[in-house]
């Protein structure tokens, strides 16, 4: 194949990035959070069934309803860590 033929099916090809792409934004740096963990426990599944209704009729995640009962049995759980992270 000639220069002139690779030049032809180049120039015919798409771009992967338009020329004149906007620049990305770049999100300014947050905080750094503690890593997070996983818990598990075994319940009996009426008692799961409780804290999920539980959670549902006060708004909140299953998260922060048992970081909250944590809270309340003296385990320090900062305001930040309450927080919905779905939101």
């Amino acid at each position: 194949m000639s220069s002139k033929q690779l030049e032809g099916i180049l120039g015919r090809a798409t771009r992967a990035t338009p020329p004149d792409a906007p620049k990305p934004v770049v999100a300014p740096p947050q905080p750094a959070q503690e890593r997070e963990e996983l818990l598990q426990a075994r319940i009996p599944a009426n008692i799961k069934r409780e804290v999920a209704r539980i959670a549902f009729e006060r708004g909140k995640t299953v998260r922060t309803l048992l970081l909250e009962s944590l809270r309340l049995n003296g385990v320090a759980v900062s305001e930040d860590q309450l927080k919905d992270r779905r939101k």
